[in-house]
């Protein structure tokens, strides 16, 4: 996903170096572009395209918000999955809206509640009298839960594979490249 605000632009002018030379432009002026897109050894994914955009005004200041695990599932399902050759492997960063887990694991701000459910769903036995919160965690703990994502759910599915990156490694990520020449080409 490419997130890209119109009014950013390369800011380059001839400046006696104080502030007076500087140019302002509004951020709350131009529009936001979300750009969802993948690619692969033979380029960009035909028919994967999402793009949305919004006006400055009404757009969260964390573009973060903009996106969501509901819009991101969706295109993936209809847009991208639709689109790939048989038994793909996708390689995905692990971005909030990519790692929706199916059924989240309970951690020390989950309320006592639903750690009862959980481990109720789960089949775990919940010792009577009921435990403290962080014994009955460290009883979830001990059975090793995997976490499970909703997006590796739906490809798997449909017969692909999900391989999510390391975390804060972007550079591992080809499409984290291309982005950024393709911002810098439109602030130019």
């Amino acid at each position: 996903m490419m997130r890209y605000d119109t009014h950013d632009l390369i800011q380059k002018s001839w400046t006696d170096d104080t502030m007076a030379c500087i140019r302002n432009l509004p951020t709350s002026r131009g529009k936001r572009l979300i750009i969802l897109h993948a690619g692969g050894s033979n380029g960009w994914v035909d028919g994967a395209l999402f793009l949305s955009c919004k006006k400055m005004s009404v757009a969260s200041a964390d573009y973060h918000y903009d996106m969501d695990s509901k819009i991101f599932e969706e295109w993936f399902e209809k847009r991208l999955i639709p689109n790939l050759p048989k038994n793909s492997v996708i390689v995905m960063d692990n971005a909030p809206y990519h790692s929706r887990q199916a059924c989240k694991i309970p951690c020390t701000s989950t309320k006592k509640s639903e750690i009862l459910d959980f481990m109720t769903k789960k089949h775990i036995k919940i010792p009577n009298p009921c435990p403290t919160k962080p014994k009955l965690l460290e009883i979830i703990k001990s059975h090793n839960f995997k976490k499970e994502y909703v997006v590796d759910e739906i490809a798997e599915k449909y017969g692909h594979n999900v391989l999510r990156l390391p975390p804060y490694f972007c550079i591992f990520n080809p499409i984290k490249i291309i982005w950024s020449i393709i911002k810098g080409y439109l602030r130019k």
